[in-house]
Formats: structure tokens, sequence, C-alpha cells
């Protein structure tokens, strides 16, 4: 709609530069090339100056309602409504003035002709084809702006027809997520996301179906009877299609290039869901909420990117979790989160994040450690990996043969860290970390093998772990 009377504006301005643009033109090249005597229409027109005048008026203010009738509005939603009755008025006082004024200087000058009686008949004839000139400029105007109304009409028309089309495949995608058959809800999970493509403007609603759906209480199936379990086996399923296609959409592997299947700006809550073998990598979100979500087997946000929030709070992951290379650009909150595995963070970027009460029953990398008198043949490549045994390491490239494992990619807190009662059974590994703001530790608990070796604290280092800081 706006688009159209956009276009209609931009089609008068044309149309009035073209005209200015002739009427200039023809102008000067009459001056420039001397074909007519302006001194000697000086003295023809300078007795009738003021019906001149009187003219140049009249067409001005037939020109100024004629644009009032066809003007775009400001509101091209709102009903046209009718000509006013001054208006029609108006426009009439308007052409029979431009037709007397016109009649009566033809006739003034006809009075100086040889054959006075036929040329005033011919003066006559032209004044009165003036003024139906005059009011044919005004029909022509009437009918531009009827038909501009209809072209309005006929795009309301379409947009009302395509909005109650999406309308109804939404409404009913969703009566199929109701369905007690799994292969019911597939469909409308389908349906759904290929109504999100097509339509940029109703993904963040198609988005928040997904995620209320994946928010529904769900339990697992266990280890019981098959017939304990099979409802459960393809709700399991229709899940993990859901899964599938939130990551599918929100993921972006190659940041310089946005395929035309990436949905951005998107907003993600996944608060207390229960999501299994949840395989995100380089998601990318504005907001993302998964607090007091359940995470059953291995995680991974490697690469991820969430602009705004992201909030971990008493989030449970049952497995191993990556978030290698993630980038939090706002806050990020894993309060009370429990990492049930080994939970990876390396060359994760933080700006303010806190990990108060945290628990991480397994091996916690926030940093890369060394590994030295190790001899690699030539042509040897390591691409990002970790290894979870005494020496850990990882996105070390080997060109040669290299003794000394170079640390790339180390974790950066830009922002205040906060790792107030967390609590560590086992390993935690902080070498080269780079904590940028303040960082706190009280009342943390480390059980296992610790290693901040290479830290740097540009605010200071915590009391608390100060006897674990030493440098290479």
């Amino acid at each position: 709609m706006t688009f159209v009377t956009d276009l209609g504006r931009v089609r008068w301005r044309a149309v009035l530069g073209v005209a200015t643009g002739t009427v200039i033109g023809a102008v000067a090249t009459t001056v420039l090339a001397g074909w007519v005597d302006w001194n000697a229409v000086g003295r023809l027109l300078s007795p009738h100056a003021l019906s001149i005048m009187l003219f140049v008026v009249a067409v001005a203010l037939l020109g100024v309602n004629g644009w009032r009738l066809v003007r775009p509005h400001r509101r091209p939603r709102r009903p046209a409504t009718p000509l006013s009755w001054w208006l029609v008025a108006a426009a009439a006082v308007v052409i029979a003035g431009i037709t007397w004024g016109a009649t009566t200087w033809l006739l003034e000058e006809a009075d100086r002709a040889q054959d006075r009686a036929a040329v005033r008949v011919e003066a006559i004839k032209t004044g009165l084809s003036i003024g139906a000139g005059a009011g044919g400029v005004l029909a022509l105007l009437l009918s531009v702006r009827r038909q501009w109304h209809q072209e309005l009409a006929a795009s309301d028309v379409s947009h009302d027809a395509s909005e109650r089309r999406v309308t109804e495949l939404y409404t009913k995608a969703v009566e199929q997520l109701g369905s007690a058959q799994a292969p019911v809800r597939l469909g409308g999970l389908y349906a759904l996301e290929r109504l999100a493509q097509d339509n940029p403007p109703q993904r963040q609603t198609i988005v928040n179906v997904l995620c209320a759906y994946l928010r529904m209480p769900y339990q697992p199936p266990g280890e019981a009877s098959h017939d304990d379990g099979t409802e459960r086996v393809q709700e399991r399923e229709v899940r993990l299609a859901a899964q599938r296609i939130l990551v599918a959409h929100l993921s972006n592997e190659d940041s310089s290039r946005t395929p035309d299947t990436f949905w951005d700006d998107i907003d993600v809550d996944l608060s207390g869901a229960t999501l299994i073998d949840f395989t995100a990598r380089n998601l990318v979100l504005r907001r993302a909420s998964f607090r007091s979500a359940t995470f059953i087997g291995e995680v991974d946000f490697w690469g991820s990117i969430i602009v705004a929030e992201a909030d971990y709070r008493d989030v449970t992951f049952t497995a191993r979790v990556d978030f290698g290379c993630a980038k939090f650009v706002g806050d990020a909150a894993f309060n009370s989160a429990a990492f049930n595995n080994d939970a990876f963070f390396g060359g994760s970027l933080f700006n303010d994040v806190s990990f108060r009460c945290a628990t991480f029953a397994g091996d916690a990398i926030f940093g890369m450690a060394t590994s030295s008198l190790r001899v690699f043949d030539a042509d040897s490549s390591f691409r990002p990996t970790t290894f979870t045994s005494e020496d850990e390491f990882i996105s070390a490239g080997f060109d040669g043969r290299i003794k000394d494992i170079v640390l790339l990619n180390p974790p950066v807190f830009a922002g205040a860290t906060e790792f107030a009662s967390a609590v560590f059974h086992g390993a935690a590994y902080f070498r080269g970390v780079l904590f940028g703001g303040e960082a706190h530790f009280e009342a943390a608990r480390f059980s296992g093998p610790t290693d901040f070796v290479s830290t740097t604290f540009e605010t200071g280092v915590p009391q608390e772990i100060a006897r674990f800081v030493t440098h290479d």
C-alpha cells in the first residue's frame, strides 16, 4: 500500500519535472534563436497586464486544487472521501474565469483587425475552446484521481487476501501441533517453517510457537518396557525436528554472507525446555533464554553469537557442553548452572558474565594449556580439538616439526566476571585467559587440578585464587 502511494508520488513528480523542463527549454531555445521579438510581445501584452495576471492566478488555482484532488494521502489505508461541493464550485468558477478572461482578451485584439466581425467570431470560438480545454484538464484530473483510488483499493484487497491466507495457514499449522498423532505434528512443524521462510514478518511469531512447543513438559523415554516409551519416542522425534528447524534457520556459518534461509534478529525463549542432543553451531541470536532448561546429551554452541542477552541460569547440562569460540556481546548469566560433565569455553568472548553458584562436575576448560616436548612430523595438522587428558590444547596449527604448542585465541572476559560460590569438582583450566574487568571468585571451591598460568587480570588478581596464578 505504501509502495503504491510512493510510486504515484514519484510519477507525478516525474511528469511535473518533464513538463517544467520542456517549457523552460522551449523558452530558452526561442530566446537564443531569436525567433520571437520579445520587445514587440511586451508592447502587445502591456495593455492587458491585469487580464493576464488574472489568467495566471486562475491557472494556479486550478493546478493547486487539481493537485489536492489527486495527491497521495499520508494515511493510504484511509477510505477515499467524496468531493466537497465547495471544491466543485471553486473549480467551476476557475474555469468560467479562464473562459471569460481569454475571450475578453481575444475580443479586444479582434477590434484592431480589418475584418472585425469575422475575427470577433473566431475570438469567441477560441475563448470557448480555451474554457473547454480547462474543463478537460479538470476532467482528466478527476479521472486520474479515480484511477488512483481504484489502484489503492485493489492493493488493499490483495494485501487483505494475503494476510487472510497467512492467518489461515498459521492457524491450521498450530492446530496440527495439538494433534495426538506424531506425523500430524511433524506436518504442522514443517508447515510453520515454510510459512516463516516465505513471510519474514512472521518469523519471530513462528519461532515463538516452536519454542513454546519445546517448553511443554516432556519425559524422555527410559529403559523401561517398549510399550511404555512408544509415545514418548515419537514425541522425541517431533521435538528433534523442531530443534533442527530452529538451528537450520538461526545458524550462519559464514558471517560475511547471509544465506536466504537465515532468519536474523530473532529472540529465542526456551526457558524450562527439555532439549535433546542440542547441536547449534554458529547460532546467531539477538536474545536467548535457556533458564532452567535441561540439556540431555551433548550440547554444542561452538561459534555462536548472542548479541543482547544470554540467560543460562539454573540450566542442567547432563553431558559434555561446548561453548568454544562463542561470543556473548551482551550480558551472560550462568548462575547456579549444573555442568555434570566437561564444559569447554576455550576461545570464547564475554562482556559481563556471571557463573555464581555454578557447579562443574567435570573439567572446566576456560583456557588452553600448553604441551611441551612434543614432536610432530611435517604436514601435521590439528583442527580445533579438545583433548581431555593431562595435557590440554586447542586451535593449534602445526607446520613442520614443532616442539612447543602456541596458544591461540584464548578466552577474553571483557567486562565483569563472577565465579562466586562456583564449585569445580574436576579440573579447572584458565590458562591464557584475559580478564579485562573485575573478576570475582569469592567462596569458589576447586577440588581438582587448577591452572591459572599466564592468566591476565587487568584489575588485579583476586585474593581467593592468588595461589593458583603463576607465570611461565
